[in-house]
């Protein structure tokens, strides 16, 4: 590498255009992550379909008793879906000094909770 001051000035300048850590490809991935979260939440504001149950009550071979109470609370559902993974992300990160594992962990997860959502969204 040289030492005049003309090639210092073109190496800044690229460094400047593309810096080292940016891959296209990531560019690529939390552009589509930020579509289908756009989707998500749109999918979301639309009202659900209703369907009329009424028929349906009293068909014995439909009825299941049901012993407790079989739905989550929200916070401890929070916790287990969201929160507890990324923590899992980040310490894995930790351990292992890599922040760009960490990265790739955190990415694949939320394109992953979020494809999850807009495709549960979509079929309610």
């Amino acid at each position: 590498m040289s030492d005049s001051p003309l090639a210092a000035a073109r190496d800044w300048r690229r460094t400047l255009r593309t810096p080292a850590w940016i891959s296209w490809a990531l560019v690529v991935d939390w552009v589509v992550l930020l579509v289908i979260a756009y989707l998500d939440f749109t999918v979301a504001a639309w009202p659900p379909f209703r369907q009329a149950v009424e028929p349906y009550l009293h068909d014995p071979s439909l009825v299941y008793p049901i012993a407790r109470p079989e739905t989550v609370p929200v916070p401890e559902l929070w916790l287990l879906s969201f929160r507890l993974p990324v923590a899992i992300i980040f310490a894995v990160g930790l351990v292992r000094l890599s922040l760009h594992e960490m990265h790739h962990g955190l990415l694949a997860f939320l394109l992953a909770f979020e494809g999850n959502d807009l495709a549960t969204g979509c079929v309610s």
